[in-house]
């Protein structure tokens, strides 16, 4: 795995050791481009890897508030 660029959000772009690409982003989100073109617009895509959890943090506009 090769870093290639840093973007200016800060998203981290690799080679990766099969050629592809990967990308990690600020927001925690990782996609992975797929190795084969899809089907549809020819283009290679990319997927994300890593399952995000959404917490929700209580206010006063939540009616879930915790006491």
């Amino acid at each position: 795995m090769k870093l290639i660029k840093i973007t200016k959000s800060g998203a981290l772009h690799f080679r990766l050791s099969d050629g592809r690409l990967g990308a990690c982003y600020e927001s925690g989100y990782v996609r992975v481009q797929t190795k084969g073109r899809n089907m549809y617009h020819g283009r290679k895509t990319m997927y994300q890897i890593n399952k995000m959890i959404k917490v929700l943090v209580p206010t006063k506009w939540n009616s879930e508030n915790t006491n």
